[in-house]
């Protein structure tokens, strides 16, 4: 079973985004340690501004990605610079 959920949900994901639809994913976990990073997946949200309403307006435009602890590197450039 879980080799057939590893092979047909990427798949489903790449047909609704040849399709045109956009996506925000979100990483979740039912772990209890203290130290976020040392488990499971985490969210991060590009929020022009650390409020409540730049928050929910980065989630509502699909500006958050899910990653499970890997350190990653944004490249944001603006006018070529």
């Amino acid at each position: 079973m879980l080799d057939f959920l590893n092979r047909k949900v990427p798949a489903l994901f790449r047909e609704e985004l040849d399709k045109g639809r956009r996506m925000g994913l979100i990483g979740t976990s039912d772990s209890h340690r203290r130290n976020p990073r040392l488990c499971g997946v985490l969210t991060g949200i590009y929020a022009e501004e650390l409020t409540p309403e730049a928050i929910m307006d980065a989630l509502k435009e699909y500006r958050v990605f899910a990653t499970n602890g890997s350190k990653i590197v944004v490249d944001s450039r603006a006018d070529g610079q």
